[in-house]
């Protein structure tokens, strides 16, 4: 955040005061203070914390308490005491000295040494750049065909084992047909490879495997266990997401046509951002942002912003187990335990998703208090159709449905009876009847929808939320999303 930071009692510091904290306090207070006066010591001392900003105002800087045991002037508060280094630098000293004199500035909200240790957690080997390795020496040089066999075999002969003997050849296609498409080979192609197998035949097998329908469904299925992949909404009440079917081919379509894996992601998660070159495109890239609208969701929720809020941790949740191997849902209510995640870090992520509009299609009827509407695509997009032509019988039916549901609707709301079963399910078959008809055009042909995500028109920030809880905000921790999504 640039310019000024809002603080406790409305005390506003400059960057400039910020950055002279950071170059010249925090130093110090890391080497020599923090590990006896810090909110994350084992056993504070004197009861002075002087990594957050609020704590530090409990020690009284205005009177220079401060300045005074780094002086060294009563001889009962010296810090550091002589068994930890002794008295600072007089340049030290003066530098404490201007950070008094300019109100103590340092960042707001979360403690200084809280700061320190999720950056520590930043060593962690997971969060270390990826570097190459080179490939370990192998006392049995003749078996690896390649440099990441070498790994294999190393590991192997570091636990005293050897690798088996070659499959035998109906083994080997058998293994083959099952890696690649989950299905084992027919009679017939078992025969064929036996009659002459060699490395040149079962390389012919893979690639005309690997060029199969077969092979997007298989692998593509290991992606939609990821992706948390259903038709309907689950948890308290389980309603159909009627169009999730297209993310589904979309994962398939993009396995067969061996989709570059960086081109996967940033479609899933902003598609409906990027620039198309026509109507087929668009739709393409609106379907696969399906990604984040098809999770798990409590329609039965009365409050709608709370409805919202547990959408967007959903899909957070979704996205950083998906794409970072991490739960960074845990930052919802408190700054993760063991990852360098902030709440902070948290809620700037909330403010991105929040600015993003869900669309997954359900309707309005009892238990379902949060209904959706899905996005239309014109017919040039050529999408396959989920439903077949409604006959001009069918539409007559419908419509007579339509119309004795809403009659008796009328009588049973007239005679005060809203709550009777005989309500509820006519109310039920009345939207489901109308929901049907509109996925029509008058000549019988479906529109086609899509459940997926746009972007709003304005971007919306939010709180930090203390433990995650709507009446709990702290406005003056507020993160906002704009600029942080790329625009078209």
């Amino acid at each position: 955040m640039s310019g000024q930071l809002q603080h406790t009692k409305s005390v506003r510091f400059t960057d400039a005061d910020l950055a002279f904290f950071e170059k010249n306090i925090r130093p110090v207070l890391i080497t020599s203070c923090y590990e006896w006066h810090s909110v994350e010591a084992d056993k504070l001392k004197a009861g002075l914390a002087l990594d957050a900003w609020a704590a530090l105002l409990k020690g009284k800087p205005e009177e220079s308490l401060l300045i005074a045991s780094l002086r060294h002037d009563d001889p009962d508060l010296k810090m550091p005491p002589e068994k930890h280094g002794g008295k600072l630098s007089d340049a030290v000293i003066a530098n404490f000295v201007e950070w008094v004199k300019r109100g103590v500035p340092m960042p707001e909200g979360q403690s200084v040494a809280a700061q320190q240790k999720m950056k520590a957690r930043m060593d962690h080997w997971a969060f270390k750049p990826v570097q190459d390795s080179p490939a370990p020496v192998v006392k049995n040089a003749n078996w690896p065909l390649m440099e990441v066999d070498r790994f294999v075999l190393a590991e192997l002969e570091n636990k005293g084992l050897a690798p088996v003997a070659d499959a035998e050849p109906a083994a080997l296609l058998r293994r083959v047909h099952l890696d690649l498409t989950g299905l084992p080979p027919t009679a017939e192609q078992v025969q064929a490879f036996l009659a002459a197998p060699s490395e040149s035949r079962i390389e012919a097998v893979i690639d005309e495997l690997m060029k199969s329908p077969q092979f997007g469904e298989r692998w593509g299925r290991h992606w939609l266990d990821v992706a948390r992949y259903a038709e309907s909404s689950g948890k308290e009440t389980d309603f159909a997401y009627p169009q999730a079917w297209r993310h589904r081919d979309y994962v398939i379509k993009a396995f067969n046509a061996d989709m570059p894996f960086d081109q996967f992601i940033r479609e899933q998660i902003a598609g409906d951002l990027f620039a198309a070159r026509d109507d087929k495109q668009r739709a393409e890239l609106l379907i696969a942002t399906g990604f984040l609208a098809i999770g798990p969701k409590s329609h039965i929720e009365k409050n709608p912003l709370q409805f919202e809020m547990d959408v967007v941790d959903e899909q957070i949740d979704t996205v950083s187990q998906a794409f970072l191997g991490m739960t960074m849902a845990c930052a919802r209510c408190h700054d993760h335990k063991y990852d360098p995640v902030s709440q902070r870090d948290y809620y700037a992520l909330v403010g991105i998703f929040r600015s993003t509009d869900t669309k997954f299609g359900t309707i309005k009827v009892i238990q379902n208090n949060n209904p959706s509407t899905l996005v239309a695509l014109p017919a040039v997009a050529e999408q396959p159709d989920a439903l077949k032509p409604l006959s001009p019988r069918e539409r007559s039916r419908l419509e007579t449905a339509i119309a004795k549901s809403a009659a008796h609707i009328a009588e049973l709301t007239k005679n005060r009876e809203f709550a009777s079963a005989q309500f509820v399910r006519t109310r039920l078959r009345l939207e489901t009847n109308r929901a049907h008809l509109a996925a029509y055009e008058e000549d019988g042909t479906p529109k086609q929808f899509v459940t997926c995500m746009l972007e709003r028109e304005r971007p919306r920030g939010t709180a930090l939320l203390l433990r995650g809880d709507l009446p709990v905000p702290i406005p003056e921790a507020s993160t906002h999303a704009e600029g942080l999504r790329p625009r078209r």
